[in-house]
């Protein structure tokens, strides 16, 4: 130990052990036996030293303990090895008049168990500059140090699982000066500092307590950085703010994006098929008509009244002056009645003839119908049209009539519609014609005594609504509501993009697709609501 008395209480202390009194404190220090802590009091003029029974109990002693050799020689030599440097080192500082003194420490007690001490102490110069009295108190803080150390393992733990953490975090005081982060924050921002703070956040935190999630760019200097970012106050003077790098997301978004573009390009696609399909087959239906009144125009015409008259003018040029048949040959006489017949006949002949042409002017004109159809269908892109509900109807029914025919389907059109509008109608038509087409499978995966669809189309409120009915195999509640979502089929052989992509479709001329069902076997009614206000103008 050092030998300048003024340095180190433990000499002074050994220097005055046979001055130690342990009788009762003065008046003025009786306060201090009401003290939770021990008060300890030392005279280095006189030698005395005065304790509190408190401090004598803390220690483990009772008043009159055998075993108690006074405060200071006793005490010192009971402070844990380990943490006698410390508390001399903060002795020192307090005689070199730097400040109170106070330290932790482990010390034996009379018991013989080793608990944590709180000493505290202040001493008193005389004009020589030398310590003439030094006063403090002992407190036993063993409980107090178990907490203090449970905390410090709490905020290590904290620590390393906010360090450890993907999200970049960052604690700011109300300056938004960063006081504390994590490494994905630095990592993340390149910087410990809330570069994305703008002011509208930044006035969000203090009017309502949080922010975000929004999304910023940060200007790294190599190429901006997508993140989403959200705060909240912690408490009236620090705020917590989060970072996250969302570029993966961002990747990820436009890569579904481009998925879902080449899904509506596909179903587009399917969609032109089918219509293609519907086309060619009627089509062909008119040209087999057409083909039969062709060959019955032929067939009148190899067995015309026009032959038997060619054969009579035949007989006649048989003379050499026709004066003769009609004078000697009998069978002249015939001839009246041979010519009304071959007048009759060629009048009848005429008359099939002229039903055989209108038929394939009916034909001709039906089919150009489809051609035009199809050929609205092709026009693609955004363009809207004028169009009356009831056509766009008219024009499903044209196309699914494959499909309608090929299973002996009833198909009616209701139409309630008292306005013109301005749609995309291509897309219209590609969503009313998935939805008939999956009509006619719903109703031929099903026994139904009469199979039926029907094409409704109405206004209500603020929407124009077109609907597909049937009376097919229905749906369960758990199918309807998973059957707009990407990938959900009910069939074999389904895709399970088709009515996702109508539902998108709808969707993207700001209308909405549903479905409902009573259940299996119950049939399904798809709702497809369009906008009124693509009225157009009449």
């Amino acid at each position: 130990m050092i030998g300048d008395e003024n340095k180190t209480l433990s000499l002074l202390a050994a220097d005055y052990v046979s001055a130690v009194e342990q009788g009762p404190m003065p008046t003025d220090t009786l306060a201090l036996h009401a003290s939770a802590a021990g008060v300890w009091e030392w005279d280095l003029r006189t030698g005395s030293v005065t304790v509190t029974e408190r401090f004598k109990k803390i220690l483990g002693y009772e008043l009159n303990d055998p075993g108690w050799d006074g405060p200071w020689n006793d005490l010192f030599d009971r402070i844990h090895p380990e943490d006698v440097g410390e508390v001399l080192a903060d002795l020192q500082t307090h005689l070199d008049g730097v400040w109170p003194f106070e330290c932790r420490c482990r010390m034996t007690t009379g018991r013989g168990d080793i608990r944590w001490f709180r000493l505290t102490g202040q001493a008193e110069w005389g004009e020589d500059e030398k310590v003439t009295r030094v006063a403090g108190t002992i407190s036993d803080v063993t409980e107090d140090q178990a907490i203090e150390e449970k905390l410090r393992d709490s905020e290590k733990r904290f620590r390393r699982l906010f360090d450890a953490l993907p999200l970049g975090l960052a604690v700011t005081g109300n300056d938004f000066v960063v006081t504390i982060c994590n490494d994905a924050f630095r990592e993340t921002c390149r910087t410990e500092e809330l570069s994305f703070l703008d002011e509208p956040l930044r006035v969000s935190l203090r009017e309502t307590g949080s922010y975000g999630p929004a999304e910023r760019m940060l200007d790294l200097g190599i190429e901006p950085l997508p993140v989403e970012i959200r705060g909240v106050e912690l408490d009236s003077k620090q705020s917590l703010h989060i970072v996250e790098d969302i570029s993966e997301r961002k990747e990820a978004e436009e890569h579904h994006h481009l998925l879902q573009r080449q899904c509506l390009n596909l179903s587009l696609m399917s969609g032109m098929a089918e219509m293609a399909t519907g086309v060619l087959h009627n089509i062909g239906n008119v040209l087999n008509s057409l083909m039969v009144s062709v060959d019955m125009l032929r067939e009148n015409q190899r067995t015309s009244a026009m032959v038997r008259l060619e054969k009579l003018l035949a007989l006649i040029d048989e003379h050499e002056d026709p004066r003769e048949f009609f004078i000697s040959d009998p069978r002249a006489a015939r001839l009246p009645q041979f010519m009304k017949a071959i007048l009759m006949r060629a009048a009848g002949e005429r008359a099939q003839s002229e039903g055989e042409l209108d038929r394939i002017q009916e034909l001709l004109a039906h089919l150009q119908t489809i051609v035009n159809a199809q050929q609205g269908i092709a026009k693609g892109g955004h363009q809207t049209e004028d169009v009356r509900p009831k056509d766009l109807l008219g024009d499903v029914l044209l196309m699914a009539r494959t499909s309608v025919s090929l299973y002996g389907l009833d198909i009616v059109q209701h139409d309630s519609t008292t306005q013109r509008y301005e749609v995309q109608r291509h897309k219209v038509l590609q969503i009313l014609l998935n939805l008939v087409v999956n009509a006619v499978h719903a109703i031929h995966d099903t026994d139904v005594s009469e199979p039926r669809i029907i094409l409704r189309s109405s206004e209500s409120g603020p929407w124009l609504v077109l609907e597909v009915v049937d009376n097919g195999c229905g749906m369960s509640h758990k199918s309807l509501g998973r059957l707009f979502e990407y990938g959900f089929t009910t069939k074999m052989d389904g895709h399970g993009f088709g009515l996702h992509n109508c539902a998108a479709l709808a969707q993207g001329m700001g209308g909405e697709l549903s479905a409902k069902s009573d259940g299996p076997g119950k049939g399904s009614t798809f709702c497809l609501r369009l906008p009124r206000e693509q009225v157009a103008p009449e």
